[in-house]
């Protein structure tokens, strides 16, 4: 699998410089002055960051990577005597679609503003220490659906505020250090549905404090260091627990945890031993492992622990003869590909890519060390990953700072062209917002600006078929009702509507348990531009009565729309059967009655055997009891829902007298056997036919009417009774265009008649006993 996870990060690299080739946005501050652009933010599709200008000084800006989209969005402060005109926009924090951020200007000094991304929406909020003292607002974060933040009201110095976006709704939540003193609620984050912070209460120094939003919820959880600052930091929730670094005044800055209580919060090991401090920082989790960077004494390295003092350990010493400083952490794969830049005891190679793979509970460290191979001493910063490849700045005696690329597929880096020709190149604050690449670069002509350009990114729809669905994270695919003993199949095509070749990686249709089943086109699949490929084809096959569900994680590395998990979900039915002849519905132990047939003659019917279910109706056989008087074509098929088919049954009597027999029909219907009665007078055979063809002469003999059915319409026709002794007793016209007609013979006396029909050329006969 090692191959599978290292191709993970990156697609196939294919060198499409015109696509990546940085440019100048925008000269913010004409001339070779420098706009120093910085603080960058995303809002949106946009990048919101703040720039100096020779007018309006250091203020907010907006930019969508176009020279006419990149403006100003308020000149905050126009006061020359005020900071130099600068407004110094700091503390970007996104909340409820705006930006709310700390600015400088006259009259107000530092003070909580908000913007939606327009000149005219760029807004001061509230004046929180009122006049020209700074409320200076920091350390924002959203919690319960509101913005916290440390502020100073000139009255509470630097205590624990907060505001749902107006005005009114922005207030004091707490004055941790009474008196005047700053509580400076700091490093917040948010654990059990709480805010854990560092505060100061002026009685126990820095230490570790919780709240629930309210001022009688804001509580210390303990205090760590007795009579000084423990000063916690580098909050990082990993397994239910929360850790972090703290000071307790006897083994130095270390690994601490809690749990959220006072008993709870323990020291997890003391890495560097004696007062000195290891200072753990930059945690992330692999897998089920915790991760971070701690100097034991011999230098900064990467470090692992499951908790406790015995499993916290040195995870990899890259650079034995000094600190190898892991930086520029990047989860290229959350939770299972870590990729991160260290220091090797090569000098002249400086920092190089390494990346971490978790899979089934093993972790391994691979290093890259062909990333830069053409570029020596490259010191990648500033790294960021587009979900195909990763973009960085480089350093090297004949560039300065630039530019460069990785993929993984092919395990190589390539520079993009030079902002600046030749040693000049300055790069600094690479930010990816959505498919555009921005950062400040220096030039002699312009100065320090803002640059940009679009990276190769993959965009790889997953699309089943039939239909034209795109899928997302948390969709059902539902393979309908399925009869047991049949399947249904959905394929999965990956469309590729990007610039960058990527990686469809191997899933975990192995892990489906029946009935679903998967076949993997190809485990590893490179994909490019404007390709439709089949990537999986998932079956659904019941054997048994119910409603089945399951789940599919599947890889895909790009920026599209991924699916990282799809549920699965079957259900499974019979088929029913619904018989009927002549439009009739006959029930389940019904009767089908053929009426008289004279001797010699048949009677057939047409039954109709319908699947009124949503599952498939099989039919196992259609058959007899004897079939001595009665017959049936033999019949085995299966219909879908919705389906019919017609069998002729007969009536064929050779001998006078009462018939009986048994249809059944043999199906996979829920409700059994369908068993259908057969019944049949044969009566005497007295009809003379001459050029008039007739199917029966029935009731024979008969009370109140005779029934003649002919095999055809009769056309033009009449109908005459004799007695015996050859008088005409009766006469008609036959009605015209009908193939049967009922002849009246009630009030007649019992006898011997004779009936004759003409018409169509021709005529017939009959002999008639009349009771």
């Amino acid at each position: 699998m090692r191959v599978i996870y290292i191709i993970l990060l990156a697609c196939l690299f294919v060198p499409t410089l015109n696509a990546q080739t940085p440019a100048l946005i925008e000269d913010i501050f004409p001339g070779n002055e420098d706009s120093s652009p910085t603080r960058f933010n995303r809002l949106g599709d946009k990048l919101i960051f703040r720039a100096e200008t020779p007018d309006e000084g250091v203020e907010p800006w907006i930019s969508d990577g176009t020279p006419e989209g990149t403006f100003l969005l308020k000149d905050i402060n126009t006061d020359p005597d005020l900071s130099r005109g600068n407004s110094n926009p700091d503390n970007f924090t996104f909340y409820q679609g705006k930006f709310y951020f700390k600015a400088r200007s006259s009259g107000f000094g530092d003070e909580l503003w908000v913007t939606d991304g327009t000149p005219e929406n760029t807004v001061l909020l509230k004046d929180i220490q009122e006049g020209d003292g700074n409320g200076n607002p920091f350390d924002f974060i959203v919690y319960e659906g509101k913005l916290y933040f440390t502020a100073n009201n000139g009255t509470n110095s630097s205590e624990l505020w907060v505001t749902d976006g107006t005005e009114e709704g922005t207030q004091l939540v707490v004055d941790i250090q009474e008196g005047g003193g700053p509580g400076n609620p700091n490093f917040k984050t948010i654990f059990q549905d709480k805010l854990f912070f560092t505060a100061n209460d002026g009685l126990v120094g820095n230490e570790l404090w919780m709240s629930d939003g309210t001022e009688e919820g804001t509580m210390l959880v303990k205090d760590i260091r007795d009579g000084g600052n423990a000063s916690p930091s580098q909050y990082f929730e990993h397994n239910g627990e929360l850790y972090f670094r703290a000071n307790d005044g006897n083994v130095g800055t270390e690994l601490w945890k809690t749990d959220g209580t006072e008993e709870g919060t323990v020291l997890v090991r003391d890495i560097r031993e004696g007062s000195s401090s290891s200072s753990p920082s930059d945690f992330f989790t692999l897998g089920d492992s915790l991760f971070f960077v701690a100097n034991d004494g011999d230098g900064k390295e990467l470090w692992i622990t499951g908790g406790d003092s015995a499993s916290t350990r040195k995870f990899i010493d890259l650079n034995p003869e000094g600190a190898s400083d892991p930086r520029e952490i990047i989860i290229a794969t959350e939770n299972e590909v870590v990729v991160f830049v260290a220091d090797t005891s090569d000098a002249d190679n400086g920092g190089q890519f390494y990346s971490i793979f978790g899979e089934g509970g093993e972790i391994e460290l691979f290093p890259i060390p062909e990333v830069m191979e053409d570029l020596p001493g490259a010191d990648p910063e500033d790294v960021v990953y587009t979900g195909t490849s990763l973009y960085f700045s480089y350093e090297s005696p004949e560039t300065g700072r630039e530019i460069a690329v990785y993929n993984a597929a092919l395990d190589e880096g390539q520079a993009l062209p030079e902002t600046v020709p030749g040693p000049g190149g300055d790069v600094d604050d690479i930010t990816l917002i959505l498919n555009q690449v921005y950062f400040e670069a220096e030039d002699s002509t312009n100065g320090a600006e803002l640059w940009g350009f679009t990276p190769l990114t993959a965009y790889v729809n997953l699309i089943p078929e039939p239909g034209a669905i795109v899928l997302q994270t948390g969709d059902t695919l539902d393979f309908g009702v399925v009869t047991p003993g049949f399947s249904s199949s959905i394929s999965l095509n990956a469309v590729h509507t990007g610039t960058d070749p990527t990686i469809f990686l191997e899933n975990d249709l192995e892990d489906l348990s029946a009935p679903f089943s998967g076949n993997a086109a190809l485990l590893e699949l490179v994909i490019s531009p404007g390709d439709n490929i089949l990537t999986d084809l998932l079956t659904f096959a019941p054997t048994a009565v119910g409603t089945f569900v399951d789940s599919i994680d599947i890889d895909v590395q790009a920026l599209g729309i991924l699916p990282n998990k799809l549920y699965l979900k079957g259900a499974t039915a019979f088929g029913q059967l619904g018989l009927s002849a002549e439009a009739t519905s006959i029930n389940r132990d019904g009767e089908l009655d053929f009426g008289d047939v004279p001797t010699g003659r048949d009677s057939t019917i047409s039954v109709s055997l319908a699947n009124d279910g949503v599952g498939m109706l099989v039919i196992s056989s259609l058959g007899l009891n004897n079939g001595a008087d009665f017959s049936a074509a033999t019949l085995a098929d299966t219909l879908a829902p919705g389906e019919s088919i017609s069998v002729e049954v007969s009536f064929s009597p050779t001998e006078i007298g009462d018939f009986r027999d048994t249809l059944t029909v043999v199906t996979n219907d829920e409700g059994g056997d369908y068993s259908i009665a057969l019944v049949g007078t044969a009566i005497v055979n007295s009809v003379v036919e001459q050029g008039l063809p007739a199917r029966a002469v029935f009731p024979n003999p008969a009370n109140d009417e005779v029934t003649i059915a002919l095999a055809s319409p009769l056309q033009d026709g009449k109908w005459r009774i004799f007695n015996a002794s050859g008088q005409l007793v009766r006469n008609g016209v036959w009605p015209q265009g009908l193939s049967l007609h009922q002849l009246p013979v009630r009030g007649l006396p019992s006898g011997i008649y004779h009936v004759e029909v003409s018409g169509n050329g021709g005529r017939l006969t009959a002999k008639v006993i009349k009771r």
